[in-house]
């Protein structure tokens, strides 16, 4: 979960599986059901600079098992194409991963084909008030 794109398990957890199929039902396209699936991740983790730094432990092991509250970007990251991807709605080819390796941070956030756009998604960013379609940039 690096800066490579990790393959996704063929069995998550079951809460994490109900998940998907309520978001499966409530949305009605790819675009709501990408808006739903951020908002889900925002609501159970979230991105700091500082507890990137001093909680760096828990970048590493299986993100899907990690108990909401802080998780780095790669992690939020993870949960979220592991949503998309076993949704109704998208396949890997539509999701990118994107590196800001000169950052301050090293920094990742996605790109979800809808339709025939790309839309930059970055959960971490979420505390900088950054909204769906937005990215951090320098300092992220």
């Amino acid at each position: 979960m690096g800066f490579k794109k990790s393959s996704l398990p063929k069995k998550i957890p079951n809460d994490l599986q109900s998940t998907i199929n309520e978001l499966n039902l409530n949305s009605k396209n790819k675009k709501e059901f990408l808006d739903n699936a951020y908002k889900y991740v925002t609501s159970q983790y979230y991105g700091s600079r500082i507890k990137t730094v001093f909680y760096f432990w828990r970048a590493f092991g299986n993100p899907l098992y990690k108990s909401p509250g802080f998780l780095q970007c790669n992690g939020q990251n993870y949960i979220l194409r592991t949503i998309l991807e076993k949704s109704l709605f998208f396949k890997g080819e539509d999701i990118r991963i994107i590196h800001r390796p000169f950052n301050f941070f090293i920094h990742q956030y996605l790109r979800v084909r809808v339709d025939d756009t790309y839309i930059n998604v970055d959960p971490w960013s979420n505390f900088k008030g950054l909204k769906l379609g937005q990215n951090s940039a320098w300092f992220g």
